[in-house]
Order: C-alpha cells, then sequence, then structure tokens
C-alpha cells in the first residue's frame, strides 16, 4: 500500500505519507484505517510529494460522501505537500 500513517495520541494529530500511484481503492483503504485508528477529525500532515493519482473529482466525491458523518467529529484541517499537479485542489 503506497500510503501510511500514524496517529500521535498526545499532539492528537496524525501523519500521513504516500509513494506512487494511489489509486481510489487505496485512498478508501486508507480512510478506513484512519477510521479504524478513531483518526477521522484530527490534524493531519500528508507528505504526498513522492506520489501521484489516477481518481476524477467524481471519485472524490464519491469518496467524501461514502464516510458516515460521527457525532462530535468534525473535520479538521489537514497540510499537504505535493508534487505540482498530483493531489493539488
Amino acid at each position: 500500500m503506497p500510503m501510511t500513517f500514524a496517529v500521535d495520541r498526545v499532539l492528537q494529530r496524525m501523519v500521513t505519507h504516500a509513494d506512487g500511484l494511489v489509486t481510489y481503492a487505496e485512498l478508501n483503504e486508507h480512510l478506513d484505517a484512519e477510521e479504524r485508528e478513531r483518526g477521522l477529525g484530527l490534524p493531519e500532515l500528508i507528505d504526498a510529494s513522492g506520489a501521484s493519482t489516477n481518481i476524477k473529482p467524481d471519485d472524490v466525491a464519491r469518496l467524501v460522501h461514502s464516510r458516515p458523518e460521527e457525532p462530535g467529529v468534525e473535520i479538521r484541517s489537514t497540510e499537504r505537500l505535493s508534487n505540482r499537479g498530483a493531489f493539488a485542489d
């Protein structure tokens, strides 16, 4: 899996690293893993400087809408490090 992450319970934040081609399935699995580790809603630093993706805007919308809303979970800021065009807003 080209995406790994760690949850810092003391500082209440996550650090994620992505390498290579990141697919829709891998992004979905990453979000599932964050959910299992109770990391959703924590501030997150994502280093995707060595990654690219082939997902489309519709895929992003599906990922967002596939996440169940959890009471008390607020999506917080995310900082990204990426190559130009890869994972860009």
